[in-house]
């Protein structure tokens, strides 16, 4: 027989191999058909097809680029170099080659898919959102061009319209695994908890045993105030996933937040272990202890960790956050500044991209505010609620209200909400830009809140909020609520932003990563709080300095409880020795006896306050 035409029988014969998946009857019959014509194209494509898929990526990139030097047009061609590329490792490369086989066919949903997630790879976010529109405008059903369409507006700081692509890909593909992940992990992120854990549910009906699942369900459930349920799923995804190193981050953070700090130390330490190249992991170890030059190694871990050229920006920031709170436990401030530094810098970039904090925007509704809610106004418009249940501990964030809050909820009578969403959420229903004050929803929305707060402690007498940013909605709340008593902590301005700075806040707060605009805030912040004390009642607003509360610890904590009504006790003294679940960057601090070694710390710093300086 002619061995041409002999050829082009083994390879339509190879042709229906592959459509059967015999990949090994595919690469027999065209090796035998190229030893008969080693010019055949088409046999040179099959070839490559089928090392590419077999996981042979050098030898299918050679028989593709030989391809392409006869017939450069070929989609195929390129598509399947492209994806032999990026299993190299090779990425760049890859994504010109995807790009040039996606000119030849626009309209292949799954080379659109598959380009796009190299871009994501690349962190090229906005390259791969519109590669993924197109995806989703051919094939709208499809569940990974949306998931993918979700990790592209992720990576450009979309967070909300990332999270409706990535509820679409779970509605159709509920059973995935994976994008559920996805999918609770975000709304975890912008702390809407109550989807977080609809979603991580759901994954855990569909796979009972995933640990990455059960590890989701405990952070939110830890987020939510409910260690023991928290720490019963971190201990069954250690159990499901012993050897791996962001479960044991996640079973030691929830030990941490119950108090249990030894043992948490311990999970840490494997999981860098298990992990070296875990910057999570030296982030919770870091923030669970002091560090000390005992612990010199592990810095020199992080420091090697910082050059890793494959680390991506999450990780970075974290590990500068580490190497800051290390270098200032060592007494190291100027180093500790210049990691503080990179980290700040990296999280606003990461969270924000271009983005600018809009000053005028912020300063313009506190005007409105203190211009609208005077004193007269406030006492011309009081609910007849008279529940005095909330006991609202406001401030500047990183002033101490986790502090106050843990004393206060030391007291018999005393419950813990932590900080409640509820009055961020709704307070514009009342009060909306330009809008006028609306009463009867002020008296509707009170009446919510104190059920909210009677579901998370339906006996005590009180229960503590301790939501910092409340103190922007005081007036509203007081109108509400008029019985309601807000203790306001004060800190050193400089000491106060200093810990917003060397704190990652996982609320998207745009002006908290800047040095110039967290001192704006903070000037803000003064304003309107010089507002309420001439606004609200002296009666319902007490203020308390953080400096007192740890320099005359008894006297202030007895105002403080003679201020809500309440009996002296003494546990209130040990508020360490409350072993509620804590839910703050700063856990293993609430978690020793009351310290002073966080007053002035601004003194350590002062060469490199930059704007911090002018609050002094």
């Amino acid at each position: 027989m002619d061995p041409l035409l002999r050829s082009r029988q083994l390879v339509s014969q190879a042709a229906r191999a592959h459509s059967q998946g015999l990949l090994a009857d595919t690469e027999r019959l065209v090796s035998e058909a190229l030893t008969l014509d080693p010019t055949d194209s088409q046999a040179k494509l099959l070839l490559g097809v089928v090392l590419t898929k077999s996981g042979r990526f050098l030898e299918a990139q050679k028989a593709l680029e030989e391809v392409l030097a006869q017939d450069p047009a070929s989609f195929f061609a390129n598509y399947w170099l492209f994806t032999a590329l990026r299993q190299l490792g090779h990425r760049e490369q890859a994504v010109g080659v995807g790009m040039r086989a996606l000119n030849l066919n626009p309209d292949d949903v799954q080379a659109l898919i598959d380009v796009g997630s190299c871009l994501l790879d690349l962190k090229r976010y906005n390259e791969a959102g519109p590669i993924f529109k197109r995806a989703l405008r051919l094939a709208s059903n499809n569940p990974a061009a949306h998931e993918g369409f979700g990790l592209a507006l992720q990576g450009v700081g979309k967070e909300q319209d990332a999270i409706q692509a990535f509820k679409v890909a779970f509605q159709l593909d509920p059973k995935s695994e994976s994008v559920g992940l996805r999918l609770g992990t975000t709304l975890l992120s912008i702390q809407d908890f109550p989807a977080a854990e609809a979603c991580s549910r759901a994954v855990l009906t569909e796979h009972p045993d995933s640990p990455r699942a059960h590890s989701l369900l405990a952070r939110v459930l830890m987020d939510r105030s409910r260690g023991a349920a928290a720490l019963e799923h971190a201990k069954k995804a250690l159990e499901l996933s012993p050897s791996d190193a962001s479960t044991q981050v996640v079973y030691g953070s929830v030990l941490q937040n119950l108090g249990r700090i030894e043992t948490a130390h311990s999970s840490f330490r494997r999981a860098i272990e298990l992990d070296p190249h875990s910057a999570h992991a030296y982030f919770a170890l870091t923030h669970n202890h002091k560090f000390l030059e005992s612990d010199e190694h592990i810095l020199e871990q992080m420091l090697a960790l910082k050059k890793d050229p494959d680390m991506d920006r999450p990780r970075q920031a974290q590990l500068q956050y580490a190497l800051g709170k290390a270098h200032h436990d060592l007494a190291r401030y100027e180093a500790a500044m210049r990691h503080y530094d990179a980290a700040n810098g990296l999280t606003y970039k990461l969270r924000f991209q271009d983005r600018t904090y809009n000053r005028k925007a912020h300063e313009k509704g506190f005007d409105f505010v203190r211009s609208t809610l005077t004193k007269e106004f406030l006492e011309a418009n009081l609910s007849k609620n008279e529940s005095d249940v909330p006991i609202f501990v406001i401030g500047m964030m990183r002033s101490g209200t986790t502090l106050v809050e843990q004393i206060l909820s030391s007291h018999s009578q005393v419950g813990a909400a932590g900080e409640q969403s509820f009055w961020p959420e709704n307070y514009s229903k009342v009060l909306g830009s330009g809008r006028a004050f609306n009463r009867s929803e002020a008296a509707r929305l009170g009446a919510e809140y104190v059920e909210v707060l009677r579901a998370v402690d339906p006996k005590g007498r009180h229960v503590v909020d301790k939501m910092p940013v409340n103190y922007s909605f005081a007036g509203v709340i007081h109108s509400a609520l008029p019985n309601a008593k807000f203790i306001h902590i004060q800190r050193h301005p400089v000491d106060t932003c200093l810990s917003i700075y060397f704190t990652p806040n996982r609320s998207r707060i745009e002006w908290t990563n800047d040095k110039s605009n967290i001192t704006f805030a903070y000037q803000q912040y003064l304003k309107i709080m010089q507002h309420w004390s001439s606004a609200i009642p002296e009666n319902r607003l007490l203020h308390v300095k953080y400096e007192d509360l740890i320099l005359q610890r008894e006297s202030t904590t007895e105002r403080m409880l003679e201020f809500v009504g309440l009996p002296w006790e003494d546990q209130c003294l040990y508020p360490e020795q409350n072993d509620r679940s804590v839910l703050t960057p700063s856990v293993w601090q609430v978690r020793q006896p009351v310290y002073t070694s966080s007053l002035e710390r601004w003194r350590k710093y002062e060469p490199w306050l930059g704007e911090f300086g002018e609050l002094l």
